[in-house]
């Protein structure tokens, strides 16, 4: 990994700790550093790197604000806890931002610490997991002792508002990913680019389909594999465009010898995303919907989940009027599938108003909203200095 460059003596530094910085996240700090420079403080995002099946996804990056991290972890039964040394850098900075979680050993000697603020960040409640007795008494324990928390959604603040945290000390950031440039490269290509793109990848369908994400359990690859089969059996030009890599890559690769239908490409950048938006008429998400609502959206994807149980908070981006909601269960799944994409005007209509939701988000407000309180937690902090 490559360090930043040193900063100047007396540079006020905005720490911001990451596990590893995927690609989706470079927008964010992106704009958040140039935000926190007009305040005269400097961004830095102290990080390890991706482990296990998050290393599997090939997607993590560096920036200029980069600070590669020494990390260890060790496991406690089925609890996989982290370690990384960041008392160094909570000692030069004005403000440390850490992930509000209970596996980070080391965000409990931050939350004990009392010369840097400590602003958290993340869902505010369990989601993508089921909940534990023992880590939601941890998160609030944090979170009680927090200068400020950045939620991603208006879930996350209701939730740590019952556990006692008052509502000015909380900020919903509104965590998206950067649909206002996805949607301008989707706009700038060619029917040209797109029929390559189309031939490269053997796309002939016009009634396509996509699921993006990490090939992993979470995301109920099963229900795509299984309801893409069956979809197939009614609509024989149907196609599956899936993108994206993990550990279930090679069972993917060996359904693809029986499922004709299936297109995998590998992870897709933004480049990428918007190609398979200009050629797809719906996302299909089964399992996990996280920041991929955000994308769909930008794209004027309509997209079909299911009841999952474990979806991230970005599922609340997803209006009735272009996302439908069906069981786990791969029949009724194909079955909407067939029904949706044999619909033309409801893929229009659902494809616009999915259009216009998606520009509440951006990376761009989401960074303002960070930096906003970021900057006020770093002032109250000079104010309050003896």
């Amino acid at each position: 990994m490559l360090a930043r460059n040193p900063s100047p003596p007396g540079t006020r530094l905005v720490t911001i700790l990451q596990p590893y910085i995927p690609t989706y996240r470079y927008p964010l700090f992106e704009h958040l550093g140039r935000n926190l420079a007009a305040h005269g403080l400097e961004l830095v995002v102290a990080h390890g790197g991706p482990r296990g099946a998050l290393a599997a996804r090939q997607d993590s990056v560096l920036g200029p604000w980069s600070q590669p991290l020494r990390c260890a972890g060790v496991s406690v039964g089925r609890l996989r806890l982290q370690a990384r040394t960041s008392m160094r850098w909570a000692r030069r900075s004005a403000v440390i931002v850490a992930e509000l979680a209970s596996t980070n050993l080391d965000t409990y000697l931050l939350a004990l610490q009392r010369s840097t603020p400590l602003m958290l960040w993340g869902h505010g409640r369990a989601a993508v997991t089921k909940e534990n007795p023992l880590d939601r008494s941890l998160e609030v324990w944090l979170a009680r002792r927090a200068a400020h928390i950045l939620c991603y959604t208006d879930s996350g603040r209701i939730n740590l508002q019952k556990y006692g945290i008052s509502q000015d000390r909380i900020t919903v950031v509104r965590n998206s990913t950067d649909t206002r440039a996805l949607s301008a490269e989707a706009l700038s290509l060619t029917d040209t680019a797109v029929e390559k793109f189309r031939k490269e990848r053997g796309v002939t369908s016009a009634r396509a389909a996509c699921f993006v994400g990490a090939l992993h359990s979470s995301k109920r690859i099963d229900l795509v594999l299984d309801a893409s089969r069956l979809v197939a059996e009614q609509l024989p030009d149907f196609q599956m465009i899936m993108a994206g890599d993990g550990p279930l890559r090679d069972e993917v690769e060996q359904r693809m010898s029986n499922q004709r239908e299936i297109r995998l490409l590998p992870y897709a950048d933004r480049r990428g995303l918007a190609l398979i938006g200009r050629t797809s008429r719906l996302m299909l998400m089964p399992g996990r919907v996280g920041l991929i609502a955000a994308d769909a959206m930008a794209l004027g994807l309509p997209v079909i989940t299911t009841d999952w149980p474990l979806h991230a908070p970005e599922r609340e981006y997803l209006d009735v009027k272009f996302c439908d909601t069906v069981a786990q269960d791969p029949r009724q799944i194909a079955d909407q599938l067939v029904r949706r994409l044999s619909d033309e005007r409801w893929l229009k209509e659902a494809g616009d108003q999915a259009r216009l939701a998606a520009l509440n988000l951006s990376v761009e407000n989401t960074s303002r909203r960070m930096a906003e309180a970021i900057v006020g937690i770093a002032e109250h902090a000079v104010l309050s200095a003896p």
